[in-house]
């Protein structure tokens, strides 16, 4: 199988992000770099015979902690692939999280392997084997990951949005479209054939085109959030339109925020294969780069058996043994309320509505 991957740097996106808002631009390409390298080198120890790959539109050299990034990746046996980045949404659709659009021009190119792939967020971690896992990925089987594992179309689950909410934009924008109460999938994993793939890739190009050509403005949901806001909304538009049969990846994933009062940590988390670690770019991620760069740190030389538990202590699952610097409020408060001031004009334009406050701190 290919585990693959994506690293995309959009200086068009100016979207609010509430981990890396405080970065400047270059700072955060080195973040996701970092998590490029995590990946990888985690892939690497719990899967040391299957192929690595990493498809980036970085051209530019990468040197952090005076080490050659590209060159460890490729000492790691990754394929690093530098394709452009031409699946961008127009700038009047959204300048929110629009990097991540180049998932699917990843996808595109997974249609055009030999050999199943999975393809996965860089800030996820392999904790273990599992063979029932490889063995779904190499048979080519579609993995597909329901993030809330919701049933009644009415909950509200992904920022004040429901499977109703997401099945009326949806019929909006395709009076046909088949599926009533969409389920929320996540953008972190999908696995498939290179058939599956290219389905997909047909799929995305047939929207995106007609939502250019149809639409001044894209569709929104109540809370703002418009249909090319990120790449899971469209995701969900595509997969639950075409996705005839899947197994749930959420027996393998789990995406695991680890900020206090979001979510618990229960040992059937812990124990899963594979974690998102959707909160640690800027805590754990970074003290396990530089783990990962020394060959003689407990990254490789702890037992497989115990490996998720050295990870643990540094990712806070269960509990953080190892403390990350936290950033000074000399570098966070200005970005803060600059970026969440784009955030609120992003729905004063979006809904054509006027806020009677600016912004809350």
């Amino acid at each position: 199988m290919n585990i693959v991957t994506t690293l995309c740097t959009d200086r068009n996106d100016r979207s609010y992000n509430y981990q890396l808002y405080y970065q400047s631009n270059e700072e955060r390409r080195k973040t996701y770099w970092k998590c490029a390298v995590t990946f990888f080198a985690s892939a690497k120890k719990i899967y040391p015979e299957q192929r690595l790959i990493l498809f980036t539109n970085d051209e530019k050299p990468v040197i952090i902690n005076r080490t050659d990034i590209r060159g460890f990746l490729k000492s790691l046996g990754v394929e690093i692939r530098t394709e452009a980045y031409t699946y961008r949404p127009p700038a009047r659709f959204s300048s929110y999280l629009t990097n991540n659009f180049y998932k699917f021009e990843t996808i595109r190119l997974l249609g055009m392997e030999d050999s199943p792939s999975v393809l996965l967020d860089s800030d996820v971690f392999f904790t273990k084997r599992d063979e029932h896992f490889v063995n779904l990925v190499e048979a080519g089987e579609t993995l597909l990951y329901d993030v809330y594992q919701k049933s009644d179309p009415g909950d509200r689950s992904n920022n004040h949005i429901s499977r109703r909410d997401q099945g009326m934009m949806f019929r909006e924008i395709d009076p046909e479209y088949p599926v009533e109460y969409p389920v929320f999938w996540g953008g972190e994993i999908i696995s498939g054939s290179p058939a599956v793939f290219q389905a997909i890739d047909q799929e995305f190009q047939k929207i995106f085109r007609y939502a250019i050509d149809h639409y001044e403005n894209p569709p929104a949901f109540p809370s703002g959030r418009g249909f090319f806001d990120g790449n899971e909304t469209i995701g969900n538009f595509i997969f639950n339109k075409i996705i005839a049969s899947h197994v749930d990846a959420s027996q393998f994933i789990k995406r695991i925020w680890t900020v206090k009062g979001i979510s618990e940590i229960t040992p059937a988390i812990v124990d899963l294969p594979l974690w998102h670690m959707i909160s640690e770019k800027d805590k754990g991620i970074p003290l396990l780069f530089d783990e990962a760069l020394n060959p003689d740190s407990g990254f490789w030389t702890t037992p497989i058996d115990d490996f998720k538990a050295y990870l643990g202590g540094y990712l806070g699952v269960p509990e953080r043994l190892h403390e990350y610097e936290r950033p000074g409020l000399h570098r966070t408060f200005l970005p803060r309320v600059k970026n969440k001031f784009k955030q609120y004009k992003r729905l004063i334009f979006r809904q054509n509505k006027i806020l009677l406050f600016a912004f809350i701190l």
